[in-house]
């Protein structure tokens, strides 16, 4: 799809849950790049939850790349121009509401009931977008964004990733519940077995983080070159003026120095538990 006229190629955010995706939403945010208007705590961007967040449409690999497209262009419209969404992209959104309703948007039966989804699709359509005078850039974050990148990439070939990475096994073995949510979500979209009654959590958890990880680095690389990035929240911990050059660099915007410590700060300030951030 086309990115409207004016506007710069979106950063799409996207890592393990619970791996530190929300610190670098939260440095983003920092530096005014516009994420979306309806986020929820985690600054999860709710309309590609709505729209994207869907495991069981993605089964099928012969009809996957055709969803995802035609989900991303009613999110896209409603991040930028905010232009009435065209009748094909109502019936995407009509057919995302009417799906959720009954059964949730995920393998776990969340969001499901009257209220959600018809409340996303209202406020999806009520978004503003964003004047591109007025931002360094623009995008949104949902850690399912890993699961989807080959697709994604093929939907908006001049997009970037800001792959957020830590140490796989720290992630997995910490067993969060949104970590293991993904697992039993995304786990047959890797080729892997959900896992059962029973089953150690965390060594399912390990190996689809190793998977996932290492599918989409090499998926970035190989199909985005200098548009994909990698952000280590634990580099970032230890060493967080390298690592947030880096950043900077990747999304060629500039700091002065009273941003630069408030961008600092914030991964002290996502430390959680032992995990360096939240």
């Amino acid at each position: 799809m086309r990115i409207p006229a004016g506007y710069t190629s979106p950063i799409v955010i996207g890592g393990i849950a619970g791996g530190g995706t929300r610190v670098a939403a939260r440095l983003l945010l920092e530096l005014d790049f516009y994420l979306g208007e309806d986020l929820n705590d985690a600054l999860d961007n709710l309309s590609h939850t709505l729209l994207l967040k869907r495991p069981r449409w993605y089964c099928r690999f012969s009809t996957r790349q055709r969803r995802v497209s035609a989900a991303a262009r009613p999110l896209v419209r409603s991040l930028t121009d905010a232009s009435a969404p065209t009748p094909r992209e109502r019936l995407t959104l009509l057919g995302a509401m009417l799906g959720t309703m009954p059964r949730g948007n995920d393998r776990l039966g969340r969001r499901r009931g009257r209220r959600w989804a018809p409340g996303a699709v209202r406020r999806l359509r009520a978004s503003r977008g964003h004047d591109p005078a007025h931002t360094p850039g623009w995008g949104w974050k949902e850690p399912s964004a890993l699961v989807l990148l080959p697709e994604l990439i093929t939907a908006l070939p001049e997009m970037r990733f800001l792959h957020v990475i830590g140490d796989t096994e720290r992630i997995a073995r910490a067993s969060k519940d949104t970590t293991i949510a993904m697992v039993r979500n995304w786990s047959q979209q890797l080729g892997l077995e959900p896992p059962g009654p029973g089953a150690d959590l965390a060594e399912c958890s390990l190996r689809f983080c190793e998977l996932l990880s290492s599918r989409s680095a090499r998926i970035g690389r190989e199909r985005l070159g200098v548009r994909y990035h990698e952000l280590n929240v634990d580099r970032l911990c230890a060493d967080p003026e390298a690592e947030l050059d880096a950043l900077l660099a990747f999304l060629d915007v500039e700091a002065d120095a009273d941003t630069r410590l408030r961008l600092l700060a914030i991964p002290s300030a996502g430390r959680l538990e032992g995990s360096p951030v939240a």
